[in-house]
């Protein structure tokens, strides 16, 4: 009885010779070989001066709807968008240097609250922290109240 199905039967004596490799083109050699780089992304420099972060921290205190998820206006991205389009007008920069801006601030201040946490002693107290970080620290307070 002959097997039904989709398999063939084996075949006796010599398989099949396996199919000939195809020839491989030499590929031309490049004039100069220049080692690649990787490309790097465009940073965008946001250098303000202490009158204008007060006035991007003032924004923020008057705009509690750029950070605060609570907020039912949080979410609405359109008007957000329109917030910071507007004070960048108003500070003649652009969006995205403010954004930056408050994203690098927003970072720092992160970190500096979990090396907080972290430090043992009960409360929010840092003793080695740079001029910077305690200004983040004392500037962006108002973000502890919102949450």
């Amino acid at each position: 009885m002959q097997p039904t199905g989709t398999r063939e039967k084996k075949r006796k004596g010599k398989a099949a010779p396996p199919p000939e490799p195809e020839p491989v083109q030499p590929q031309p050699e490049p004039e100069e070989t220049i080692p690649t780089q990787k490309a790097k992304r465009k940073k965008t420099v946001t250098v303000f001066t202490e009158d204008e972060k007060d006035e991007i921290i003032e924004f923020l205190m008057r705009n509690e709807v750029l950070y605060s998820k609570r907020l039912a206006g949080f979410k609405d991205v359109t008007q957000k968008e329109d917030l910071w389009a507007v004070q960048a007008t108003k500070m003649n920069t652009t969006v995205s240097q403010l954004k930056i801006w408050y994203t690098s601030m927003r970072t720092m201040l992160g970190r500096l609250k979990k090396h907080a946490k972290k430090s043992g002693t009960g409360g929010d107290v840092i003793t080695d922290m740079s001029s910077t970080e305690k200004w983040v620290w004392d500037k962006f307070s108002f973000f502890e109240v919102s949450h």
